[in-house]
């Protein structure tokens, strides 16, 4: 994460942030999983190119739950 340009949160260990300009994006990552929130789509179909020219990556959709809770929005 640290070459893609995040910082790693000093409270939560395995939430990242990296502000660019006008767009933000926050990371939570969970073993192999990343929940992400954005300002804009454009910032994450960025951030999802970028992971695919390193990683294998699959794209299971936007988030409906979390925790136990059901998300309501739009992306």
């Amino acid at each position: 994460m640290h070459k893609l340009g995040f910082t790693q949160c000093q409270a939560e260990h395995a939430v990242f942030y990296r502000y660019t300009g006008e767009d933000a994006i926050i990371i939570a990552v969970d073993v192999d999983d990343l929940t992400m929130a954005r300002n804009s789509k454009k910032t994450i179909l960025g951030f999802k190119n970028q992971l695919c020219e390193i990683f294998k990556i699959k794209d299971l959709g936007d988030l409906h739950w979390l925790l136990g809770m059901r998300l309501r929005g739009t992306m």
